[in-house]
């Protein structure tokens, strides 16, 4: 982690209320293109049993690829979502289809 935090300067603050390092508001991705379906793929592959990336982890969230993701989805809303699975909270979405452009709240 420190070899980490010292190559990408700025990209992480540490956190005392987390134990840990969080993303900074400049945080830009150094070795990986940033995109959810890259973390989606590490925890599929089993690469989290490695000892250098297990903090990456959601608890025991069962993960499966279902397919490609066909749009962007921002890292932002999946931090989100990984961080209420793990502290066991919940979320609010607000769903809004293609054919009804209302938001649809559950």
């Amino acid at each position: 982690m420190n070899s980490y935090v010292q190559l990408t300067k700025n990209n992480l603050i540490q956190c005392t209320q987390q134990k840990g390092y969080i993303p900074s508001d400049t945080f830009t991705p150094k070795y990986s293109l940033g995109e959810v379906h890259e973390y989606l793929t590490l925890l599929h592959s089993g690469s989290l049993l490695n000892t250098q990336v297990f903090g990456l982890t959601a608890g025991d969230a069962p993960i499966d690829i279902v397919q490609p993701l066909t749009r962007p989805v921002s890292p932002n809303v999946v931090r989100v979502i990984l961080t209420a699975i793990r502290d066991r909270k919940r979320i609010i979405v607000n769903y809004r289809s293609l054919d009804n452009p209302e938001v649809q709240s559950e």
